[in-house]
């Protein structure tokens, strides 16, 4: 593999070098109840960024984010979202 291409492979695996190429993890958030949602996406640094978009409207959602861990954002809502109401989609 060419170095820099966004590709390692050591002749056990191949897999996509993340200092290269952006990685996503997306997950509904909402339980009804809370105001504070940790997301755990495990991307391993704080450069992060997080979109956060309503599932039936498809409208973006603003709302606080902390990059609390190099593996977690918090969410910090005015009022508890529904249930996995919220689509939160992280690259990283």
């Amino acid at each position: 593999m060419v170095p820099g291409a966004g590709i390692l492979a050591d002749g056990v695996s191949t897999r996509v070098d993340p200092t290269v190429v952006a990685l996503k993890k997306a997950f509904d958030v909402g339980d009804g109840s809370s105001t504070t949602i940790t997301v755990t996406h495990n991307l391993g640094t704080y450069d992060v960024v997080v979109g956060l978009y309503n599932k039936s409207t498809f409208e973006e959602v603003d709302t606080d984010i902390t990059h609390a861990t190099v593996n977690t954002v918090t969410l910090t809502f005015a009022s508890a979202p529904a249930s996995a109401s919220f689509r939160c989609v992280i690259h990283g």
